[in-house]
C-alpha cells in the first residue's frame, strides 16, 4: 500500500503514527471507556451537528463555547445561530442552529428510543429516520464519539479521498454521491481494513481505528501546521 502514497511519504507516514497512537486519542478511549452517562450522549450530538464542511478544529472550539455557563440550555434559536456565526465560524449556521434546538427539545427522547435497539446498525438507522440533520455519516460519527459505533465507518471526505487514492473507488467520485452510496462504500471500506494488503502494511485493525489514522493523517495534510497532540484529542 505504500506505493499509492510514493508520491506522499509524509501522508503515509502520518497514518502509520495515528494508527500505533490511536489507543491514547480520545476516539479511541471512547471505544473503550464508555459509560452510560446521558448529559455526554446528549451532548456529543451537539458537535456532531457542527461538524458537516467544518474542521474539526473550529467544531471543537464552538462546541465548548455553546457549553460555556450552560450557554446552549438557555439560549434563543437566534442567539445560538450567532454563537456559530462568529469565529471560527461553522457553515450553515442558520440551518445548523435550527436542528440543534430541536434536538434540545427532543433528543433526549431520541437518546432513550435508539439506545432500546440492539445494534450499532439498527441505532444508526433510527438516528437517520427520525433525527432531523443526521444522516449516515453524522449519525455514524456520533455513535463513534459515545463508544457505541461498533464496525460502522464514518465516510467523511477525506476517507473518500483515501478510498480513490488506493483505487477501491474510482477517480471521478463526488462527495454529493454519498447519500445514495453510503452503505455500499462503507462495506467496500470494511473490505480493504481487512485485505492483506492493509494488514501486511499498517496492522490488524478494528474499523474505528482504521478510519481514525487516515482520517487524522488527512487532517494533518491538509493544515500542516496543526500540532500531532491537538488532532489526538478531536472527536
Amino acid at each position: 500500500m505504500e506505493s499509492y502514497f510514493s508520491h506522499d511519504t509524509t501522508f503515509f507516514n502520518h497514518l502509520k503514527y495515528f494508527y500505533e497512537q490511536y489507543p491514547l486519542s480520545t476516539q479511541g478511549n471512547a471505544q473503550l471507556v464508555f459509560e452510560e452517562n446521558q448529559k455526554e450522549i446528549f451532548e456529543q450530538a451537539v458537535y456532531c451537528f457542527l461538524t458537516p464542511a467544518t474542521k474539526s478544529d473550529s467544531a471543537d472550539i464552538t462546541y465548548k463555547e455553546l457549553f460555556s455557563n450552560n450557554f446552549f440550555y438557555k439560549a434563543s434559536l437566534e442567539k445560538i445561530a450567532d454563537c456559530l456565526r462568529k469565529p471560527p465560524y461553522i457553515r450553515f449556521h442558520n440551518q445548523k442552529a435550527e436542528r440543534l434546538v430541536l434536538w434540545r427539545e427532543r433528543g433526549r427522547e431520541h437518546i432513550e428510543n435508539f439506545l432500546s435497539l440492539n445494534t450499532p446498525a439498527e441505532q444508526r438507522q433510527y438516528l437517520v429516520d427520525y433525527v432531523k440533520g443526521m444522516n449516515y455519516k453524522e449519525a455514524s460519527h456520533y455513535l463513534r464519539n459515545i463508544g457505541r459505533s461498533g464496525d460502522l465507518v464514518i465516510l467523511d471526505r477525506h476517507i473518500i479521498n483515501f478510498m480513490k487514492d488506493v483505487k477501491i473507488l474510482p477517480l471521478d467520485t463526488t462527495i454529493n454521491q454519498l447519500s445514495k452510496k453510503y452503505l455500499s462504500w462503507e462495506k467496500l471500506f470494511y473490505d480493504f481494513i481487512h485485505s492483506d494488503l492493509w494488514i501486511q502494511n499498517v496492522g490488524h485493525s478494528t474499523i474505528p481505528r482504521a478510519d481514525f489514522a487516515i482520517w487524522a493523517a488527512s487532517v494533518k495534510r491538509a493544515d500542516p501546521q496543526i500540532p500531532l497532540e491537538r488532532i489526538m484529542i478531536l472527536k
